[in-house]
């Protein structure tokens, strides 16, 4: 937290800038991640963002706009795991008993898929690494227009929201995801490598009339 001390005709301004801080010339923001939506950042516990001013006045700026836009993503994921689990309380005789429950890859595998995508570096491992830290369905990013992919901000994010060629599960499946970790290099590599007039993500699955998401 930053403590701002100034002057003025009335004596001292004491002012706080929540979630700030700096380091050398400059001022970083960072904030905790709610306890409940850890599960979307793959391993992070922090939102740590670089100001890149010193000017405690642009400080104060950014820190309110950067709340803003993660308190408005993180409303939306809450709504998104709300209505999924508005199904838990719902039970059907006999379900799940003929089956296995699949096992999460642990950090070592983790890590060595990431790994691998860097390493391949094309875009079928760019559709995967997306996924492993923004959680999406398969079909939400193998049908993202590559203007979803907004790069050119002071947090980047996805926006998962219907296209003519892919609609969602549900009206509460439209939000934005941040772009952090490996889902933030892919979404790079697939801006820098699109071609020119290319209006999809990935137009090795998606074209004007379809996405094919199984075949993905």
């Amino acid at each position: 937290m930053v403590l701002f001390i100034k002057l003025s005709p009335g004596g001292l301004f004491i002012m706080h800038i929540r979630y700030a801080y700096s380091r050398g010339n400059n001022y970083y923001y960072q904030r905790k991640i709610p306890r409940d939506l850890l599960r979307h950042y793959a391993g992070s516990s922090h939102i740590k963002i670089n100001l890149k001013t010193d000017d405690l006045k642009k400080v104060t700026k950014h820190v309110s706009m950067i709340n803003t836009q993660y308190e408005s993503i993180w409303a939306s994921l809450r709504k998104d795991q709300d209505n999924a689990n508005s199904f838990i309380k719902l039970r059907i005789p006999g379900l799940g008993g003929d089956t296995k429950k699949r096992k999460t890859f642990d950090s070592i595998q983790l890590s060595a898929l990431i790994h691998e995508c860097k390493n391949k570096d094309d875009d079928v491992r760019w559709l995967l690494a997306l996924q492993i830290d923004l959680g999406c369905r398969l079909a939400e990013v193998t049908g993202l227009a590559l203007s979803d992919l907004r790069l050119n901000v002071g947090l980047p994010y996805v926006s998962i929201q219907p296209h003519p060629w892919r609609v969602l599960m549900t009206n509460s499946s439209k939000r934005n995801v941040p772009l952090v970790g490996v889902s933030l290099w892919a979404a790079y590599k697939i801006v820098e490598s699109a071609k020119r007039r290319q209006l999809y993500a990935f137009p090795r699955y998606t074209n004007g009339g379809q996405c094919k998401a199984n075949s993905a």
